[in-house]
């Protein structure tokens, strides 16, 4: 609700959006403004015409909870690309591996032979270092077409796209900060709680 007329159920498929986006929209639409390091862009203008375009692009990031993880994301409306650093180990599945009863399900599953190849790919390693995703035909990203052919020139974009944003946002590189992770990624054991010693301080 606002105070210009906003169509309800109404969906905006001309462009992206990004969640760095909400905060300059929320302080646009209040008269607040901007201080100068916000890195999002509004959409207020999107919001009351359609015909405005979003971004062509989208980054996204995952870091650490209670495994390390180091992936950074560009998306298109077509195409999504990954990169993994970690590529050497499995995912950290979920943020906290040791209390998470989906996690011990999967395993679960796992152990008794009843996930499907795609749902082993959580438990994969090594993983590809690389993933590229052809969104329009490949929704729920199961099919990495990175080293096929009539999608290289689209992912070598992608790429450098992506590393032209962790320089413009001063991300930190993979092998800087990395830490050990607080939970096994296989079995979902939680050592440092167990260790004092080696507890994080």
């Amino acid at each position: 609700m606002w105070k210009e007329k906003i169509n309800p159920n109404t969906v905006h498929d001309n462009g992206l959006i990004s969640c760095v986006d909400l905060a300059p929209t929320l302080l646009g639409l209040v008269d607040i403004p901007l201080p100068q390091n916000i890195y999002g862009n509004s959409f207020h203008e999107i919001v009351f015409d359609h015909t405005k375009r979003g971004r062509d692009y989208i980054f996204a990031e995952r870091n650490w909870h209670d495994t390390d993880e180091y992936i950074r994301c560009i998306r298109t409306e077509k195409y999504k690309l990954i990169y993994n650093a970690y590529f050497e180990v499995p995912h950290g599945t979920a943020s906290d591996l040791s209390s998470s009863a989906s996690w011990y399900e999967l395993r679960k599953q796992q152990n008794n032979g009843l996930l499907t190849k795609d749902q082993m790919q959580v438990f994969t390693a090594p993983r590809p270092m690389v993933e590229l995703y052809d969104l329009q035909n490949d929704s729920l990203e199961l099919n990495n077409v990175a080293d096929v052919q009539e999608h290289i020139q689209e992912g070598r974009k992608l790429a450098k796209l992506l590393v032209q944003w962790q320089k413009e946002t001063l991300d930190h590189p993979s092998w800087k900060r990395k830490r050990a992770d607080k939970n096994d990624r296989i079995t979902g054991f939680l050592l440092f709680d167990q260790i004092p010693e080696l507890r994080e301080e």
